[in-house]
């Protein structure tokens, strides 16, 4: 009876998409405050790297830096978020990873870098990106293409672009897997491909590969 069940959790396995996975993950820049960054530090080609993909950020051609900063929201809630100035640049890098798609979550939508009416306030690399004239919450922000170094400038936009989050989904150079990669991971029961069960977080996971977490395939590279 075992051997039937695995066969048919096996058999499910197969039918999920070998190319897409749908594990949601971000680099946290407010969570920054626990691998070192400081409230109101400069940014000037300060960089973190996960898995593979780099964040960094420069002056550029702007007159100041971008910053480390705490903002207030109406209701009171502070965040620590990254900060552009006029000129300053993020840029995204990897050497084995193709960036596929990426999405920012600005503070608000005056803080982002937004296609409007009156024309983007932002330079960025070759590709799709839409910003929030028309669209809906689920494209808001959203960039797609292909490249394996990204980035996006603020030129116009004097009250700063400013962000909590930057999700980024990746596909590897050599096999061409797409994947998704973030800081935190959410807690799910983990299997193997083999349907063996391994543990309840990605954390359990001391091998790379494959493994199926809530139904859907995730990549694990150690």
């Amino acid at each position: 009876m075992n051997n039937i069940l695995r066969m048919a959790f096996v058999a499910a396995v197969a039918l999920v998409s070998a190319n897409t996975f749908a594990q949601d993950v971000t680099f946290s820049l407010t969570k920054m405050v626990d691998n070192g960054w400081e409230k109101g530090q400069s940014l000037d080609n300060v960089e973190y790297s996960q898995k593979g993909v780099t964040i960094a950020f420069s002056k550029a051609d702007g007159e100041s830096d971008p910053v480390y900063r705490e903002v207030e929201d109406s209701k009171g809630n502070k965040s620590v978020i990254a900060a552009l100035t006029i000129g300053n640049k993020l840029t995204l890098t990897s050497e084995k990873l193709t960036f596929t798609k990426i999405k920012f979550k600005p503070t608000a939508q005056g803080k982002s870098p937004k296609s409007e009416k009156s024309g983007p306030n932002y330079e960025m690399s070759e590709g799709k990106y839409v910003g929030p004239e028309g669209e809906t919450d689920a494209t808001k922000y959203v960039w797609e293409g292909e490249t394996s170094n990204f980035f996006v400038k603020n030129v116009t936009n004097s009250i700063g672009i400013e962000f909590n989050s930057v999700y980024v989904w990746t596909k590897d150079v050599a096999t061409g897997v797409e994947s998704v990669f973030q800081l935190d991971v959410k807690n799910g029961k983990v299997y193997d491909l083999n349907g063996t069960y391994v543990g309840n977080s990605l954390d359990n996971v001391t091998k790379s590969g494959v493994y199926v977490v809530n139904g859907k395939k995730t990549v694990v590279k150690k």
